[in-house]
C-alpha cells in the first residue's frame, strides 16, 4: 500500500522541476524574445527549454476515449440527431448538427 501512494505521486523534486521550467516558459512566451535569446540572457540550456516545453504540453493533451456512436430517431419534437453511448456507461444525448459535426470532426 505504501509503495502505491509513492509511485502515485510526483516526487517534490520533480514538482518542483516542473514549476521552475513553467515559469520560464510562461516568461519567455510573453517577453517577446526568441527561445534561444531568452535562454541566453537566463543562462538556461536552450535543449531542456524545449525538452521541457514539449514534455509539459504533452501532459496537458486532451485525449478521447473510444464512443461508439448509435443513430437515434429523429423526433420532431426533441430534434435528437444521436446518441453518444460512453464506455463509463453514460450517453451523450446530441441535439445540434454543428454539435455533431465537431464531435465526428474529432473522432476521425
Amino acid at each position: 500500500m505504501k509503495a502505491e501512494n509513492i509511485s502515485n505521486k510526483k516526487s517534490s523534486t520533480q514538482t518542483s522541476k516542473e514549476l521552475y521550467w513553467r515559469q520560464h516558459i510562461e516568461a519567455c512566451k510573453t517577453s517577446g524574445l526568441s527561445k534561444a535569446i531568452y535562454c541566453k540572457e537566463k543562462q538556461l540550456n536552450y535543449s531542456r527549454l524545449m525538452y521541457w516545453q514539449k514534455k509539459l504540453k504533452e501532459d496537458n493533451k486532451i485525449s478521447f476515449v473510444p464512443a461508439k456512436i448509435k443513430q437515434a430517431p429523429i423526433l420532431l419534437k426533441d430534434k435528437l440527431l444521436c446518441t453518444l453511448d460512453l464506455p463509463n456507461g453514460s450517453s451523450l444525448k446530441i441535439h445540434e448538427q454543428a454539435a455533431l459535426e465537431i464531435i465526428m470532426e474529432k473522432l476521425k
